[in-house]
């Protein structure tokens, strides 16, 4: 890395953690409620924390990826929040 790339990093801050954190509950509850049989009450409750989680992700990805100098380099973690907040059962 040259001296010209060393203040273009970003680091990663709390809501980019939050994010991050919120889009791996989303999957893991997804896949969890595909994968084993859960009780409907179960089942109910994953739904509306999925759709609850949803919204803000989506909200988050909508504006921020029209901005992105790079799509490709926004993409390399991007696509997490992307595929959490379309993902339906």
């Amino acid at each position: 890395m040259n001296g010209n790339n060393l203040g273009k990093h970003k680091e990663v801050g709390a809501f980019q953690i939050v994010v991050l954190f919120l889009s791996i509950v989303v999957l893991g509850a997804l896949f969890v409620d595909a994968a084993f049989k859960l009780p409907t009450e179960i089942s109910i409750i994953l739904e509306w924390v999925d759709a609850g989680v949803c919204f803000p992700l989506l909200a988050d990805f909508g504006p921020r990826f029209p901005k992105a100098k790079s799509k490709a380099q926004f993409m390399k973690w991007g696509w997490i929040d992307l595929v959490a907040s379309i993902v339906e059962h």
